[in-house]
């Protein structure tokens, strides 16, 4: 009876096998009887032959595997390199926010409370932050949040040590404001966009009120505890009339609420209602990346000027010396 053969050939791809094992193992008795000068010769006509694919492809995967180690060992620097740097960047950024702080801080008739921004980080609550200052240090409801650009928020919940507040892109934010002249007044709040956007929206204004682009728009000090003069934004672009009597006007505020992380605090019966913008008006109604571009421009024109002050000084030592 003819034995079973299964449909994929498996018994005659087993005899195969058998065979190349039997035929391998009989030219390594006769190799290993061969004498040793034959040995050599016919393994170095193998590796020149035979093996010579065999031998390529395993220098191809050790130069790989190198090739390989290295491009580890270089992303490894990479990523180091990366750290550092953005981390000096961030360092950079913090200082330069402390001493923007630390310059309205010291503005007299002022009396500010640093503090540290926190973010709930619940999709409910955007647009609220907790500080780390409360009723222990004199902060009270509708106490203004600033930063070195301007207007950041309000508080809206004191606690002893720590408070609740809002940012500029909650819905429930309202601040007094007029332009900058001091000849137009209205309300700011927020508003979201058709794209879930938020902006600032002037309104309130009397329909024969005409703002260009750019105007600066402040607090007023009318009605809250927020002093008069804090920057807000600058004037965009018409958004249109309110009936026939009001108009409104889309604005650019100086202040990015996502990245508020450092800000000052008015505290209770520190905070003067008297026009006060000599700080803000000596370095510029200016939003936090248009500062740092400036102070930015303005170093690289300094370095300019020592470098070419260098070279004057060097051309002037070499003319003295060819006189001597």
């Amino acid at each position: 009876m003819p034995p079973y053969v299964h449909q994929d050939g498996s018994e005659r791809a087993g005899r195969l096998e058998l065979r190349t094992t039997l035929v391998v193992l009989f030219v390594a008795l006769i190799v290993n009887f061969l004498p040793q000068d034959l040995q050599l010769a016919t393994a170095e006509r193998l590796r020149g032959t035979v093996l010579l694919p065999f031998l390529a492809l395993q220098e191809g995967l050790v130069d790989a595997q190198a090739r390989a180690e290295e491009a580890s060992v270089l992303q490894a620097r990479i990523d180091s390199l990366t750290a550092v740097v953005m981390g000096r960047t961030t360092l950079e950024e913090e200082n330069r926010r402390l001493r923007g702080l630390l310059q309205l801080d010291a503005r007299d008739g002022w009396e500010w409370q640093a503090v540290k921004v926190l973010r709930a980080g619940q999709p409910d609550q955007e647009g609220t932050l907790m500080v780390d200052a409360g009723l222990l240090q004199r902060v009270r409801e509708g106490a203004p949040l600033v930063t070195r650009e301007g207007l950041a928020g309000v508080i809206i919940e004191p606690s002893p040590g720590m408070s609740t507040g809002i940012d500029w892109t909650h819905p429930d934010f309202r601040a007094s404001a007029m332009t900058l002249d001091g000849l137009h007044y209205g309300i700011v709040r927020s508003d979201a966009g058709i794209f879930r956007e938020t902006r600032l929206l002037l309104e309130g204004l009397p329909y024969s009120a005409v703002l260009d682009s750019g105007t600066v728009v402040v607090t007023s000090g009318m009605g809250t505890v927020i002093p008069r003069g804090l920057p807000i934004g600058r004037v965009l672009e018409d958004a249109g009339a309110e009936g026939e009597w009001r108009k409104t006007y889309w604005l650019q505020p100086f202040v990015e609420a996502r990245s508020l992380t450092l800000g000052l605090v008015g505290l209770e019966g520190g905070i003067p209602q008297e026009d006060d913008l000599s700080d803000w008006q000596e370095g510029g109604f200016l939003r936090a990346e248009e500062r740092a571009a400036r102070e930015e421009a303005l170093a690289d024109t300094l370095r300019m000027l020592r470098d070419s002050l260098a070279l004057l000084r060097g051309a002037g030592r070499g003319g003295v010396e060819g006189i001597r």
